[in-house]
């Protein structure tokens, strides 16, 4: 009785399943994963969808589009640093700041360990190998003056065989069975300048953990790597590349002419025979060209193809394709296309808010694992170097650590009416001067430097009474001109 108790508990349990968890007879849908570990599923898929990927975005241009604009907008020229370094009362301390801030940028500089890249160029770099890849490798290399460097690693390189470690290895990431917490990262070893390439030895090398910086996108608890966000779209897009290809070869073929000519039956008494009938429709084949007129024997035609091929068509599935494109990396759809047309204001104001709500997430994790760690190891080392004096560094540690960064700003779509918005909320309290600024990639602190710096160079210059002239005349003109309102109507196009 109680195994029978079992299957009707069981069968019940079946029936309170979800409606797209269950099988119907009538549609082709998968069953779903059996085992969802997302470990074993990356470490199964990582080689074929990273090279798939990099394949097209070399070769398919909407895939180099979207992996251009995502790398604009998530690193574009370098996330500006902020130092908010605090006096013991609390107050900011401006110099310790100015000097704080100096030395980053002078380092930022060159912070490549191989000297060829800066930091902004570093984050960009960070975020391709995201996007291609999945997994965003850096390590910290301290060198013997005591200067921080980062040196990108390829995750490609990574390496579980071999590894001389009593722990288990999982693509190349040695990890603490009991806590999942890693240990060491084993690459093998590539000479990339030396002329024949390939491994210069088949024994990895591991590189503790903590000197490596590890960026991908999180799926599931205790993942070890990343897989490209691209992963979903590249079977369909595949399919696109080979459609236009087909359809470009079709077009080839279509343009030229092509020709069927018709003679009369040959039998017996016929005024030709079966080879003359074959050479003379050789003949026809070979030599029917443009700009030629064709003399026919009695009773032959010739008859032109006629194909006729919608464009229209194409067009439309290749939008879908780049629409499903978008959905899949988080890239807006005119981004990935190219394509403006028709848009206006409101449409392109609501679609770049859900990307600005994206990119958020980006700019975070981001900021969690690699610009964090990277500025507070290197203010140790510049002070512990001696080559930054910061007065009782050690004891006011967490005070001189405090710092922000500010995310690249986006192209605002109708200027005037996001500042006629941004002074509305500052003026009823709803926004700062700060956040409209920073909200544009600036950062306030450098723009009251280059007022200060503007007003004074108009006061040297024996313009400044002038200068305020002309602005109280477009405050006068601003005031006393008509509100036309949002203009929705499409924008157009030549």
């Amino acid at each position: 009785m109680k195994l029978l108790d079992h299957a009707f508990s069981w069968v019940h349990k079946i029936k309170q399943r979800y409606a797209a968890a269950k099988d119907y007879s009538f549609a082709n849908f998968p069953s779903g994963r059996l085992v969802t570990d997302e470990n074993r599923e990356i470490a199964d898929s990582w080689t074929a969808v990273t090279g798939r990927t990099q394949q097209l975005v070399r070769d398919f241009p909407p895939f180099a589009s979207a992996v251009s604009n995502l790398i604009a907008y998530r690193a574009g020229s370098g996330f500006r640093f902020q130092s908010m370094a605090r006096l013991p009362d609390g107050s900011p301390d401006r110099a310790g700041s100015r000097a704080i801030e100096e030395a980053f940028a002078l380092w930022s500089q060159s912070a490549d360990a191989a000297g060829v890249m800066s930091f902004p160029e570093l984050q960009q770099l960070w975020v391709r190998q995201q996007l291609e890849t999945g997994d965003a490798l850096f390590q910290r290399i301290i060198t013997p003056e005591g200067r921080l460097k980062l040196k990108p690693l390829n995750a490609a390189n990574l390496s579980s065989g071999m590894a001389k470690t009593k722990n288990p290895v999982f693509m190349g990431i040695e990890y603490d069975r009991d806590t999942m917490k890693r240990i060491n990262y084993w690459f093998m070893p590539v000479n990339t300048a030396d002329e024949m390439g390939g491994y210069a030895s088949t024994t990895p090398v591991a590189i503790p953990a903590d000197r490596i910086l590890h960026g991908f996108d999180s799926k599931s608890p205790d993942q070890m790597r990343g897989i490209s966000p691209f992963a979903s779209a590249i079977l369909l897009c595949s399919m696109v590349k080979d459609f236009m290809q087909a359809e470009l070869s079709t077009q080839q073929i279509h343009s030229k002419f092509t020709a069927f000519v018709t003679t009369p039956s040959v039998g017996a008494g016929g005024q030709w025979n079966k080879a003359d009938t074959d050479a003379l429709m050789k003949g026809y084949s070979e030599q029917i060209k443009y700009g030629t007129m064709e003399f026919l024997r009695p009773g032959q035609t010739v008859t032109l193809s006629n194909v006729q091929r919608s464009a229209a068509a194409v067009k439309d599935f290749i939008e879908i394709v780049l629409r499903m494109v978008g959905a899949t990396t988080g890239c807006p759809y005119q981004l990935v296309a190219e394509n403006y047309i028709g848009l206006n204001y409101t449409v392109t104001r609501s679609s770049m808010n859900s990307f600005k709500q994206r990119l958020k997430t980006n700019h975070s994790s981001m900021e969690s694992r690699l610009l964090r760690p990277v500025f507070e190891e290197w203010l140790d080392m510049e002070v512990m170097s001696g080559r930054l004096n910061l007065p009782h560094y050690y004891s006011r540690r967490e005070s001189y650590l405090r710092h922000r960064w500010i995310a690249p700003g986006m192209e605002s779509v109708d200027p005037l009416k996001d500042v006629k918005a941004a002074q509305l909320a500052v003026k009823s309290g709803f926004m700062s001067p700060q956040e409209f600024i920073m909200e544009s990639g600036r950062d306030p602190d450098m723009v009251i430097d280059e007022l200060r710096e503007w007003k004074q160079q108009l006061k040297d210059s024996d313009i400044e009474e002038l200068w305020n002239q002309a602005l109280e005349l477009d405050s006068i003109q601003d005031e006393t001109n008509s509100d036309t309102g949002e203009d929705d109507a499409p924008a157009k196009t030549k």
